[in-house]
């Protein structure tokens, strides 16, 4: 039987989530690799008819960046610490001396001290 790892499963979708950002921001570098010589050739021979289908996929392209942004945004968020976490990523954090922990006389105990084992 295999054991349950708390975060195991979150982290394989994370990889999976960012594995199609990669597949989408290559997909938007080759459009635009594959572009950029039809674009030369279109300015130096004057062809207007291959200038417009630049154009033209220019939108698709122009559509596409924020979906990925979008994508991104949304596993960096998904990433962020929750709520505990961010409590205590600020205590640990904090530079200042622990408090300790005191008796009802006003007498300081060690810490671990009172701690049931």
């Amino acid at each position: 039987m295999t054991e349950h790892v708390p975060g195991r499963v979150e982290r394989q979708e994370f990889h999976h989530e960012l594995g199609a950002i990669e597949a989408k921001v290559i997909e938007l570098f080759t459009m635009v690799a594959d572009d950029v010589p039809r674009a030369g050739d279109a300015l130096l021979n004057g062809n207007s008819e291959v200038a417009r289908a630049l154009a033209e996929r220019d939108r698709v392209i122009d559509a596409l960046y924020p979906q990925i942004e979008e994508l991104a945004d949304r596993e960096i968020l998904l990433q962020q610490p929750a709520q505990e976490d961010e409590s205590y990523l600020s205590l640990a954090g904090d530079t200042s001396p622990p408090a300790q922990p005191q008796t009802g006389s006003g007498r300081r105990v060690a810490p671990g001290a009172g701690a049931s084992r």
